[in-house]
């Protein structure tokens, strides 16, 4: 025992330390005990758990021939038996001594006190549980979890917690909620750690809440697995719009989103198509294409073919904004009239008289603006004056109908925009619109999961205006986007 001559040896039970062939190193204690009692314990896993020598495995593999009882023979018998006690060893040094005996004390029953570890510090609990996983002790795990539901439990006293089944969202779920105390909050974290999976169920199932200012300062909290904390933080949200009813049905709207978006990694989307319904373009002015149909007699213009449609634009217009249609037409083809066609497949020929609009005359970009046509066309023939114009106004626009402020955050989305303004319009003070009014709509359909994810934040964010004292919540709103959204993309 020479490597372990600095810790006290501790023989457990009523063995006696000849017959002790096990040595099990706790943090403060070095505990013998015989392979014969963890065999019953641990079962299958013995093998896993216990580390033999080869001194260990060669006596397993030979067996050991009993001596006569001569001076000799006792002699060799016991620095053999010394040799086994020594070689088989199970490392616990992270657990305390105090947790190993009581674990093991219950699978001896005649030296096993319940009070022990009744009313216990939630640190020991820990170490039990720890050690119930590590060596798959789950009869001992499911006792330990009884005791900690037993101390929840008295520990509500007049804590009366709204205790629900169903996970819909009802104010009624909320109506007598409590904040946890630190023991509760400690207990969950057990559960939540530890898969303790009744007990989990037990306190969530009250919808249990959280003081703010005691979330942003707890040590327990941060611990906790990233559904329990977005639990709790909802839970508190949800407590505090109480006194204000009339933001509820959004409220409640904007959490269930979240949930399956958490729970089920889904979006939910209510836009639908209807075979009878006409999905909404964009309502061009007629006069910008009928401005450039007219053929002039100047051969300085340029025929562009879209759509099997001609427009004539001045060559100039074209090379002075855009280095792609300077190269396309220096290998140019002429008509019969000597003016240069450049084809163009595949687009759309009321964008691209748009387009020429705002190359042939100054119009600032505005509602009335096809910025997503604009922007396509901008990128493709490398006109940067007219992209940057778009992000200008991406930068100072106010919107607050919900179909352009989904087409404007696609915008910034596709070209990497970066920008706030637009995302402020969500939860502008005046907004009269509502989570729902964005999911129906086909253009929120299609933006990209985190810009509807974070649509959701925003929304949440206007009403939490209305309920909250900012300064001492915003923690916990701080933290619910930092369930729902990377870091790298919050955006506030």
């Amino acid at each position: 025992m020479g490597e372990h001559k600095d810790i006290q040896e501790t023989v457990l039970f009523d063995f006696k330390k000849d017959d002790c062939d096990v040595s099990i190193t706790s943090k403060n204690k070095l505990l013998l005990v015989t392979s014969a009692f963890l065999k019953y314990v641990l079962g299958d896993r013995y093998p896993e758990i216990v580390v033999p020598s080869s001194k260990a495995i060669q006596n397993e593999e030979c067996g050991f021939k009993e001596e006569k009882s001569t001076a000799n023979g006792e002699e060799e018998k016991e620095n053999h038996q010394a040799e086994k006690r020594e070689t088989s060893k199970i490392n616990m040094a992270e657990i305390g001594s105090e947790s190993i005996i009581y674990a093991l004390s219950f699978y001896q029953p005649m030296f096993f006190k319940e009070q022990d570890v009744c009313g216990s510090e939630i640190d020991h609990d820990e170490e039990l549980l720890q050690l119930c996983n590590s060596w798959s002790l789950n009869k001992l795990k499911k006792r330990l979890e009884s005791n900690l539901m037993e101390r929840f439990t008295s520990s509500i006293g007049t804590h009366n917690y709204a205790d629900v089944t169903n996970r819909t969202i009802r104010l009624s779920n909320y109506a007598t909620s409590k904040n946890m105390t630190g023991d509760q909050l400690s207990i969950l974290f057990l559960a939540d750690k530890y898969d303790l999976n009744d007990l989990y169920l037990h306190v969530m199932s009250k919808y249990p809440t959280m003081d703010p200012e005691e979330m942003n300062e707890s040590l327990i909290f941060p611990k906790l697995k990233k559904l329990t904390k977005y639990e709790l933080i909802r839970n508190t949200l949800m407590n505090n719009f109480r006194s204000k009813k009339s933001l509820l049905p959004e409220v409640t709207d904007i959490f269930r989103f979240l949930d399956v978006y958490l729970y089920e990694g889904r979006i939910i989307d209510l836009s639908v198509q209807k075979p009878f319904e006409r999905t909404q373009s964009f309502q061009y002015d007629p006069r910008e294409k009928e401005k450039f149909l007219a053929q002039p007699a100047d051969d300085s213009f340029v025929v562009l073919v879209v759509e099997g449609m001609r427009l004539y634009v001045e060559s100039f217009t074209l090379v002075n904004h855009s280095p792609v249609f300077k190269k396309m037409l220096e290998t140019a083809s002429r008509d019969e009239s000597g003016k240069k066609v450049l084809a163009m497949p595949g687009n759309d020929v009321n964008q691209v008289a748009h387009l020429l609009t705002y190359l042939s005359s100054a119009r600032e970009i505005g509602s009335h603006s096809d910025v997503v046509s604009l922007a396509s066309l901008a990128e493709k023939f490398q006109i940067k004056w007219l992209m940057n114009k778009i992000e200008v106004f991406l930068k100072t626009v106010q919107e607050d109908r919900p179909e352009y402020i989904s087409k404007y955050l696609k915008l910034q989305t596709e070209y990497k925009i970066v920008n706030k303004n637009v995302s402020n319009q969500i939860h502008r003070p005046d907004s009269k619109f509502t989570m729902v009014d964005f999911q129906v709509l086909k253009g929120f359909s299609v933006l990209t999961e985190t810009t509807k994810i974070r649509v959701a934040v925003h929304r949440l964010w206007f009403n939490f205006k209305e309920v909250f004292d900012i300064m001492k919540t915003r923690v916990v709103f701080n933290e619910l986007i930092s369930l729902v959204l990377p870091k790298e993309l919050l955006q506030r």
